[in-house]
């Protein structure tokens, strides 16, 4: 499986070491470019991750996609990537929703590109969590 962090902050950081540490399955990790010092640390750590150029880098080398990245932040950061249809999209976004008929509350590209695939392993995977 190859896993890919937009947003490279303490929690996409944790994961990662989490998942480099554990016996799960992971071909390569690839994260994003923003937090320089924080992406270089984890690389030397770490075999499998990779630093992309850039965040569309990432997502093309990824069958997941963690969005680890601040809920103001996410048009900016989200807009003008293009996603693929196969991609799982899992997001930690405090606040956005998952509910509706896609991802479209926590990201409307992604919801043009991954609709309905999205949404039935995201509120699959996200079913214990409480929806307002």
């Amino acid at each position: 499986m190859r896993i890919g962090f937009i947003g490279t902050g303490v929690i996409t950081s944790a994961i990662v070491t989490g998942l480099c540490t554990s016996n799960f399955p992971v071909e390569a990790i690839w994260i994003s470019p923003r937090n320089r010092e924080k992406s270089k640390n984890l690389e030397q750590k770490f075999d499998p991750v990779n630093i992309g150029d850039s965040n569309q880098e990432v997502l093309e080398n990824s069958d997941v996609v963690v969005l680890g990245i601040l809920p103001g932040h996410k048009n900016k950061i989200l807009e003008p990537l293009e996603f693929q249809s196969s991609q799982v999209i899992v997001h930690l976004l405090a606040g956005v929703s998952t509910g509706g008929t896609s991802a479209g509350s926590a990201c409307k590209k992604c919801s043009k590109s991954a609709s309905v695939a999205l949404c039935s392993n995201s509120c699959r995977a996200g079913s214990h969590v409480s929806r307002k």
